[in-house]
C-alpha cells in the first residue's frame, strides 16, 4: 500500500512537458498547468493595467454618485477577472509546441487557431525568465526572440527550469549554425549558480537604489494618481474622508496649541514631505526587484545578463545583433551622474500594431541600468567595437528654426485664449500668458542646447533632451536607408530632417544644415556599402 502511494505522488515539474494527443501520430507537447497563470499574468500586464485608469475614473464616479451603485462597478470588476481567468484556462488548453528539423513550432489560439513556425537561423535571442510564481515549483518560461517578424516574442511558459535551459542552449546553438541536437553537445546551464564567460558588471544593491530613484516610473505613477484624484469630487471626498478618520481638525487644534502657527504649519511641511516619498520609494522597490542581483557577463561574442529578485529575468545578445547603443539620463541621473544603456537590436515586435501573442510578454529590452560616465564608455566600445563614446564634439541644429517652430507651435493657441481671455474677462490674463511664454521660451531653448549630432569615427551618435539626455551611438554600417526631407521653407533656409533607419528603430535629427545632412548621409550610405558586416 505504500508503495501504491508513492507512484501515485506527482508534482508540478513532472507535468512540465507531456505528449498532447494527436491524431496522426504528431508529436506536440504540452505545457504544466502552470502555464494558464502565466497567460493570466500576461493578460493582466498587457489589458487590465491599461485599463485601470479608466476602471479607477468609474469607480470614482460612481463613489460621488447616486445613481450609479459601487457594488455594481466591483461586480463587474470580478467578472472581468473571471472572464480572464476561464480565457487563461482555454489558452492553456490550446497551447502546444514542437521541435522540427530546423525550426520549432508554436500552435495557439482559443477562437482563433494558428500555428507559428520560426526557422533555428531566425532565432535572434533565447532567454530563460524565472517568475515568481513559477519559482517555487522549478518552472520556466523560454522566450524565443526572430528578426524579421512582425509578431511579440514567442514564449514557451510552464517549462521545467533544466529542460529549459537545455532547451535555450539547443537553441542557440542552431541559430549559430551549430547542430545541437543531433551531434553538438550541449552543456548544463546552471543560470543563476553559475556565470559563463567573463564577468563584465556587478551592481551593488546602492547602483540598483540609484537605478530605480533615475527611472521614469514614479512620473507615470503621480499621472495617474492625478488623473483619478482630478474626477469629480474625489479629491474632496477623500480628504474629507480621511480628516474624519484621523481627526485631523483636532490633531491640528492640539498642534496650534502647544507650538503656535509654526509648529502646525512644520508639521504639514513634514507631511507632505512624507507623501512625496512614497513615488519614490515605490520605483526604488520595483527596482530592486527587477534588477538584484544583476550581473553583465560575455561568453565569446555573446552578451548577457541575468538579474532579479523573486522572478528571474535572463537575457542574452550576440554582437553583431547589436544596432545601436542608447544612454539615457534623467535629472535624477544627472544629480547623480549615472546613465542607464539600452542595447537596441533588430527583433520581432518592433512594428507598430504588432499582435500580441497570449502568454507573450513581448521583448524585453536589454537594459544596464546605473552606469557611471566610465563605465559606460568602457561597455559601449565592447557592445559596438571601436566605438569612442568618450566626449563627442556634437554640432547643433539651427536655433531660429528650431526655436521658431517648436515654440510657436505650442504658443499659438495659448497666445489665442489668453489674449481673447485678456479682452473679455481680466487684462490680467496677460500677466499670465508672460509666465507661460517664459516657461515654453526657456524649456525649448534647453531642448535645442541639448540636440546635437555628431560623427567619430566608423560611428555617429545623436542626443536630444531637456533637462537629461537621450544620446544614441551607432555603427554607420548598420545604416539600411537614409531619407532627406526637406520643405519649401527650409529649402529656402538650407535646412533639412535627416531620417537614419537602422533594422531595430528609425531616429530624426531635426533642422540640421543641408550640408552637413547631405555629407552624412553619403558618408552612411559608403560605410554600409563597402563594410562586410552583417546588418542583423
Amino acid at each position: 500500500m505504500p508503495s501504491d502511494c508513492g507512484k501515485r505522488s506527482w508534482r508540478v515539474a513532472d507535468m512540465a512537458e507531456t505528449d498532447v494527443p494527436q491524431a496522426g501520430g504528431d508529436d506536440w507537447k504540452r505545457v504544466s498547468p502552470l502555464a494558464a497563470l502565466d497567460f493570466l499574468v500576461v493578460m493582466v500586464r498587457h489589458g487590465f493595467i491599461q485599463a485601470l485608469p479608466a476602471f479607477a475614473v468609474l469607480v470614482a464616479s460612481a463613489f460621488n454618485s447616486e445613481r450609479l451603485d459601487l457594488a455594481w462597478v466591483l461586480g463587474l470588476g470580478v467578472l472581468v477577472v473571471l472572464a480572464g481567468a476561464a480565457w487563461s484556462v482555454l489558452s492553456y488548453l490550446r497551447f502546444g509546441y514542437r521541435e522540427q528539423p530546423g525550426r520549432i513550432e508554436v500552435r495557439k489560439g482559443v477562437l482563433h487557431r494558428e500555428t507559428l513556425k520560426v526557422a533555428f537561423d531566425r532565432i535572434q535571442n533565447v532567454a530563460v525568465h524565472e517568475p515568481f510564481y513559477m519559482r517555487p515549483f522549478g518552472m520556466a518560461a523560454v522566450g524565443i526572440d526572430t528578426a524579421g517578424s512582425s509578431g511579440k516574442e514567442i514564449r514557451l511558459p510552464g517549462i521545467a527550469l533544466e529542460p529549459a535551459r537545455q532547451m535555450r542552449q539547443r537553441l542557440v546553438l542552431a541559430a549559430e549554425g551549430h547542430d545541437g541536437e543531433h551531434g553538438g553537445t550541449v552543456e548544463a546551464d546552471d543560470g543563476r549558480e553559475h556565470v559563463r564567460g567573463q564577468v563584465l558588471l556587478r551592481l551593488s544593491r546602492q547602483d540598483v537604489v540609484i537605478a530605480g530613484l533615475t527611472a521614469n516610473f514614479m512620473i507615470w505613477v503621480a499621472v495617474a494618481f492625478a488623473t483619478v484624484m482630478g474626477s469629480g469630487d474625489t479629491a474632496e471626498n477623500l480628504l474629507a474622508w480621511v480628516g474624519a478618520r484621523l481627526d485631523l481638525a483636532g490633531i491640528a487644534d492640539a498642534l496650534r496649541q502647544t507650538g503656535g502657527p509654526w509648529l502646525l504649519g512644520l508639521a504639514a511641511s513634514l507631511a507632505f514631505l512624507l507623501a512625496v516619498m512614497v513615488l519614490p520609494l515605490i520605483s526604488v522597490i520595483g527596482a530592486l526587484f527587477r534588477y538584484d542581483g544583476f550581473t553583465l557577463s560575455v561568453d565569446g561574442d555573446r552578451f548577457r545578463c541575468a538579474s532579479g529578485l523573486l522572478s528571474r529575468h535572463d537575457n542574452s545578445v550576440r554582437t553583431h545583433k547589436i544596432q545601436a547603443v542608447t544612454w539615457k539620463q534623467s535629472a535624477v541621473g544627472l544629480l547623480f551622474a549615472r546613465f542607464n544603456l539600452q542595447l537596441r537590436q533588430a527583433s520581432a515586435g518592433t512594428a507598430a500594431g504588432a499582435e500580441i501573442q497570449p502568454g507573450a510578454p513581448g521583448q524585453r529590452a536589454f537594459q544596464v541600468p546605473s552606469l557611471r560616465p566610465g563605465e559606460a564608455t568602457d561597455l559601449t566600445a565592447k557592445f559596438l567595437p571601436g566605438c569612442d563614446a568618450g566626449a563627442p564634439r556634437l554640432t547643433g541644429v539651427d536655433g531660429r528654426a528650431f526655436m521658431l517652430v517648436n515654440a510657436g507651435f505650442v504658443l499659438a493657441p495659448i497666445t489665442l485664449g489668453m489674449v481673447t481671455a485678456a479682452l473679455l474677462v481680466h487684462p490680467a490674463f496677460l500677466v499670465v500668458w508672460c509666465v507661460i511664454a517664459t516657461l515654453v521660451i526657456a524649456i525649448t531653448w534647453r531642448c535645442w542646447k541639448q540636440a546635437g549630432w555628431a560623427v567619430v569615427g566608423d560611428h555617429a551618435v545623436t542626443r536630444r533632451g531637456f533637462i537629461g539626455s537621450s544620446s544614441t551611438w551607432f555603427p554607420l554600417s548598420k545604416v539600411q536607408r537614409v531619407d532627406l526631407v526637406q520643405t519649401p521653407l527650409q529649402a529656402r533656409r538650407g535646412l533639412a530632417h535627416l531620417v537614419i533607419h537602422l533594422a531595430s528603430h528609425s531616429m530624426t535629427v531635426f533642422w540640421m544644415r543641408f550640408e552637413d545632412a547631405e555629407r552624412l548621409r553619403d558618408l552612411a550610405i559608403a560605410q554600409a556599402e563597402t563594410s562586410r558586416q552583417p546588418w542583423f
